[in-house]
């Protein structure tokens, strides 16, 4: 479970933990994600895209911001401490 612990220790700019996910209450669509460590601050994002072909640090730089509180904590299983510090 990510915590602020956790953030603290990591390098900025960090890709943390990737994945595929299917959102299927979003009429079935498919993504493959990368959870990613700010800079210079311990806040931290999931960016994600529907194009299964984009490398991680591709998804990283130009997808799309995850905003769903209820996808953030399933797909990266975060204390409050750690989800409050999500960059919306």
């Amino acid at each position: 479970m990510l915590d602020k612990k956790m953030l603290i220790s990591m390098p900025d700019k960090c890709i943390f933990a990737t994945g595929f996910g299917l959102f299927t209450d979003v009429c079935g669509i498919e993504i493959k994600w990368v959870a990613v460590r700010g800079n210079g601050y311990f806040d931290w994002t999931i960016y994600m895209t529907k194009d299964m072909s984009w490398c991680n640090e591709e998804i990283a730089r130009v997808g799309d911001k995850l905003h769903s509180e209820k996808y953030i904590k399933m797909l990266v299983p975060c204390d409050e401490d750690a989800f409050g510090l999500y960059r919306f």
